[in-house]
């Protein structure tokens, strides 16, 4: 999921200049307020995975590649894990937990427990800038109410 690991000039979403504005607003946040992650929520097909990868290749031009990190928690491999089972992979083995990492999740519905774990890193200020896209509105919706208010912005 991330090709730009092994191959540094590796640059996601090349196909598709354009940068909706919500996109562009997700990706103005997470450069400049690291307090608070981003959530952006819609229905399918619309371009909320192509989004992510949009903002992947702009951090890419200004990031050390291993910074950036991109999850499609929907993959068969990764489906119904903790999200602090797969975030844990990433800081023992690609990059340190006590660096700033971007950190890109697309269907995060998908990962168990995903809002106590934004929670959890929000509470405890890791070196993370979230943003994440889902499309099941309801388990969004539901995880936000209970742990999402002054930790992330929809």
């Amino acid at each position: 999921m991330n090709p730009w690991w092994d191959a540094p000039n590796t640059r996601p979403a090349l196909d598709y200049p354009v940068m909706r504005s919500s996109v562009a607003e997700v990706y103005r946040r997470l450069r400049s307020d690291g307090t608070r992650y981003q959530l952006l929520v819609g229905p399918r097909r619309v371009g909320k995975t192509i989004g992510l990868q949009q903002i992947a290749h702009r951090l890419l031009r200004e990031n050390e590649v291993r910074s950036i990190c991109f999850v499609r928690l929907d993959d068969p491999d990764l489906a119904g894990l903790p999200l602090g089972e797969v975030m844990e992979a990433y800081r023992s083995r690609i990059w340190s937990k006590a660096r700033l990492a971007f950190v890109l999740l697309d269907e995060v519905h998908e990962a168990r427990e995903w809002a106590r774990w934004l929670k959890s890193w929000s509470d405890a200020r890791e070196p993370l800038r979230v943003a994440a896209a889902g499309s099941l509105a309801p388990r969004i919706v539901e995880g936000s109410r209970e742990s999402g208010p002054g930790r992330w912005d929809e």
